[in-house]
């Protein structure tokens, strides 16, 4: 407005303002950037919290492992050697060789006597039935003629007693037919100490086969025997002995020994 009312006094005094303003604003100017600069340099903000990290992963599935390899094929059984028995070494071969002299007589060859096999062994005779008192026969085949009624009779002998039983011995077999007939075994608690004995047992078969009747008549030296002997003879079974199409019982005798065997 005023630069337009008198502008040749105006334009003087704008530009001796200019230069005399100029230095100042330039200073200013100047002081106002070093304080910023300064502030900036000097006023250091150090961190509260460490930085922060960044790790990269990178997840990856294993490869299965390798599958085991196939067992090596199993060898072949090694074949038996066959051991082939020695043979005799063959006969000298025999020549027929003219005789360099002729003799005047030719001997007489007188061939050996025939063997003669020894007669064969007279088979055995059944002992005949004994008679008791009444008549009957009592006795059986294998006994021996002598027996008495109540007793063993003579050793090896079968009788047949006044109680309806047969009486065996116990250097004889027993004459049954035998469906179950186990021997004893050697007891497992023997073995520590090496222990044997031998024990005679007298058992009775009875109508039905079975062990009715037991006893030990001598005992052995450790109770174990008797007690395995009992335990085995009392699940013996037999089919019972007929006489006249009754059954009936029969009384034997068995000496039975434990011996330790070193294996």
């Amino acid at each position: 407005m005023f630069e337009t009312v008198a502008p040749e006094a105006f334009v003087p005094r704008t530009r001796r303002v200019f230069y005399e303003t100029l230095p100042i604003s330039i200073a200013v100017h100047v002081l106002a950037v070093g304080a910023a600069l300064a502030s900036m340099i000097w006023n250091v903000v150090l961190p509260t919290q460490s930085p922060k990290m960044i790790v990269a992963y990178s997840l990856t599935q294993a490869p299965d492992p390798p599958p085991p390899p196939p067992p090596p094929p199993k060898a072949p059984p090694p074949k038996p050697f066959l051991t082939l028995p020695k043979l005799a070494p063959p006969p000298p071969p025999t020549q027929i060789v003219a005789p360099t002299v002729i003799p005047d007589t030719i001997p007489e060859v007188v061939p050996p006597p025939p063997v003669v096999p020894p007669p064969p062994a007279p088979a055995p005779v059944a002992a005949a039935a004994v008679a008791d008192a009444e008549g009957s026969p009592k006795g059986m085949t294998g006994g021996q003629i002598g027996g008495t009624s109540k007793t063993l009779g003579t050793p090896g002998g079968i009788t047949f007693g006044d109680d309806g039983r047969v009486y065996v011995d116990r250097s004889v077999k027993l004459p049954l037919k035998e469906v179950e007939h186990e021997f004893p075994h050697y007891p497992d608690g023997a073995k520590k100490n090496r222990l044997e004995g031998t024990c005679v047992v007298r058992y009775t078969v009875g109508k039905n086969g079975r062990i009715i009747d037991i006893a030990i008549l001598n005992h052995a030296i450790d109770p174990m025997f008797d007690e395995e002997t009992l335990n085995t003879i009392r699940g013996w079974r037999y089919r019972p002995m007929m006489m006249n199409g009754k059954p009936v019982e029969v009384v034997h005798e068995v000496e039975v020994n434990y011996q330790y065997v070193v294996r």
